[in-house]
């Protein structure tokens, strides 16, 4: 697979046959800035398992506390799915929508807390960054409405403009960026 997405990196698209135009785009950046190795796709790899354990602290740290944070990104490190990618130091598109997702959700969760516009346009972003990275990145954004139905404090998303606008942005980011 690695290789297969160094190929796509040397023939930019914006749409291949059986993957979305993100993962040739950041291994393109990777080898652009780190040269082109094997060591550039396994820190990709890496850095994304990173990204989203940052992430999870975060989001942890948010809800719980420091400690409560730790321990969810050990568990997290220690899955074997994780340990699976982190040892053999995999890359694809799997990497890209779990970093998305993560952030779509941390993002999320601090629009409800802080009420703060700016975690919508974050989360837009990250939503968008996640349907280019993988299709199924799709159900992530029915995903987040469980908390508008389940959660009264989430219900007032719905009073607020920028809600509707980090939706439709999300939407058409990835209309717009698939031709």
């Amino acid at each position: 697979d690695p290789a297969y997405y160094w190929f796509y990196a040397h023939h930019l698209r914006w749409t291949y046959a059986d993957a979305p135009p993100l993962i040739a785009f950041v291994t393109w950046l990777g080898i652009t800035v780190f040269g082109s190795h094997n060591a550039t796709i396994n820190f990709l790899g890496l850095s994304s398992i990173l990204m989203t354990a940052w992430f999870l602290y975060l989001l942890a740290k948010s809800m719980f506390n420091k400690n409560i944070a730790r321990i969810a990104v050990l568990i997290f490190l220690l899955t074997p799915t994780t340990l699976h990618y982190y040892f053999r130091l995999r890359w694809g598109y799997n990497n890209l929508i779990l970093v998305f997702s993560m952030m779509a959700t941390y993002f999320f969760y601090q629009a409800g807390k802080t009420k703060s516009p700016r975690y919508f346009y974050f989360t837009a972003l990250s939503l968008a960054a996640g349907f280019l990275s993988q299709l199924t990145g799709m159900t992530l954004i029915l995903t987040l409405f469980i908390p508008l139905v389940f959660l009264p404090s989430y219900r007032a998303f719905f009073k607020n403009k920028h809600f509707y606008f980090y939706y439709i942005s999300a939407q058409h980011d990835f209309v717009v960026l698939l031709p």
